[in-house]
């Protein structure tokens, strides 16, 4: 993205490309995050996995392998996100 970014100075079009797949990626961590509070919340009530939870827990760890985003770039969820009652 930044080569794309210096090889093309002055095109309004592919600066606001990049701007526009790193706000994803920005995006996807955060969804990344949320999807790991529900699950800890589902967790912690049923004691089980939710299928939906586990193919969305799949799907975003393809999407995330594939664009190249480490675990450790996913923000943890918060200390209280596996209690139902903060």
């Amino acid at each position: 993205m930044r080569e794309l970014w210096r090889e093309y100075p002055d095109d309004e079009m592919v600066h606001n490309a990049c701007l526009e797949i790193e706000r994803m990626r920005q995006v996807f961590k955060e969804i990344e995050a949320y999807r790991v509070v529900v699950e800890r919340c589902w967790f912690q009530e049923t004691r089980a996995k939710l299928v939906g939870l586990e193919k969305m827990r799949t799907m975003i760890e393809g999407e995330r392998s594939r664009l190249g985003i480490s675990r450790d770039e996913i923000p943890s969820a918060p200390a209280d996100a596996g209690k139902r009652y903060p």
